[in-house]
């Protein structure tokens, strides 16, 4: 995996620092209801003919407090962390919803320790075996 550095552009508003993104996910996070993994493709939309048809790349579909708990503990960010850009794709998407079904924010996992969180960039985890452990409990 190659990395660039995200740099903020000096046009348009300004970005958010990682420090604030980190407080940010963690406060998005304790409002969510649930949460859907998919793998690498992310969400598939329906076919409109079924030759089209792809299976679903639908991992997980939580809404019970134990996981969503868990697994915002275990999206917990390096403190230190900075933004980052690598040049890769995710491996795992998750996506959260609050109690209404509206989405609340999109996260790529880029293993073994990187999130990535369109647009700001990747953010470093702060304990990447603690994503993994959920992974193998709950998909």
């Amino acid at each position: 995996m190659s990395k660039r550095s995200a740099s903020p552009s000096d046009d348009g508003p300004q970005s958010p620092t990682a420090a604030e993104l980190v407080a940010c996910l963690q406060e998005t996070l304790r409002r969510a209801r649930r949460v859907r993994v998919f793998d690498h493709r992310g969400q598939i939309e329906p076919a409109p003919k079924r030759r089209d048809l792809q299976p679903s790349s639908l991992l997980a579909d939580l809404t019970a407090d134990e996981p969503l708990g868990t697994l915002s503990a275990a999206l917990r960010l390096r403190p230190d962390t900075e933004l980052t850009a690598w040049m890769s794709w995710p491996d795992l998407w998750f996506e959260f919803a609050d109690d209404h079904g509206s989405s609340l924010i999109k996260l790529g996992l880029l293993a073994p320790e990187w999130l990535r969180w369109e647009p700001h960039g990747d953010l470093q985890l702060s304990d990447p075996a603690a994503l993994v452990a959920w992974l193998a409990a709950w998909t």
